[in-house]
């Protein structure tokens, strides 16, 4: 049998799994692996045997289906992928109790600035809403850009790793 080169002894498992793992340990919610640890409500299941039998049956394109992210994310402009503080805060008008933020965003690579975190933790603690943070790449960040936690911000904390609540107004 061949042997293995001694690199691969220096190969760790994924920051997936090692969330996963995190995640069990403190009884968080585990938004990793994709995995969930209930069964979803019978509407939600009805419609996915609707959305079957109905089609279409091909994957999206890379970027996703656009009525779904029509529906649901706030768009990023690029070039510099800056957003509308406006559209989050209308989302939180009509009702939205969570934002979902990716930092750095994929695919685009997006950084989110402390200035950008703040006013989304400041929209947030007005409408009584939660941040919820996927920042899975937060090691893949180059000059000149920094890698912020959103939970690192003052007036926030994690109330169960990805989610954040703001508590007080940002300084």
């Amino acid at each position: 049998m061949p042997q293995i080169s001694d690199r691969v002894q220096l190969f760790t498992d994924s920051v997936i799994r090692r969330m996963t793992r995190i995640s069990n340990k403190y009884g968080a919610i585990n938004l990793s692996q994709g995995f969930p640890d209930f069964d979803p409500p019978r509407q939600m299941k009805e419609a996915l045997a609707k959305a079957a039998l109905e089609g279409p049956h091909q994957y999206s394109v890379t970027f996703g289906a656009k009525n779904l992210r029509e529906a649901i994310y706030i768009p990023l402009v690029p070039p510099e992928y800056t957003f509308d503080r406006e559209l989050i805060e209308q989302g939180f008008k009509q009702g939205a109790k969570a934002i979902v933020i990716c930092n750095p965003s994929n695919p685009c690579g997006k950084v989110f600035t402390e200035e950008e975190l703040r006013a989304i933790g400041d929209l947030a603690l007005r409408y009584d809403a939660y941040v919820v943070t996927d920042e899975v790449y937060e090691h893949l960040v180059y000059e000149p850009y920094h890698h912020t936690y959103m939970s690192a911000l003052p007036g926030c904390m994690t109330i169960r790793s990805p989610v954040t609540h703001c508590q007080r107004p940002f300084p």
